[in-house]
């Protein structure tokens, strides 16, 4: 239980534990494999970050938008969610 955990905390998924698990006892070249692993592990929280940072530049702008019309009565990000799904049935 607790080499599953200590996987997981670093940012092994549960896939990843189970080959890991498998590898520890191998004959194959273990550290090739465990560090292809950690490749697409950080492969893919490279990606994650990417996406988390469109997504803050999309909020940052939105936020900003929304400060700029307030006066107008009307709220900049409901509008244009109304907008945006009118014109996609």
């Amino acid at each position: 239980m607790r080499f599953i955990r200590s996987a997981q905390a670093t940012g092994f998924t549960l896939e990843d534990v189970t080959a890991l698990f498998h590898l520890r006892d191998g004959t194959t070249d273990i550290c090739e494999d465990v560090q292809a692993l950690i490749e697409d592990r950080l492969s893919d929280l490279e990606k994650w970050m990417s996406d988390l940072r469109l997504v803050q530049r999309v909020l940052k702008a939105t936020l900003k938008r929304c400060r700029e019309t307030e006066w107008s009565g009307h709220c900049y990000v409901i509008d244009r969610l109304i907008a945006g799904s009118a014109s996609h049935p």
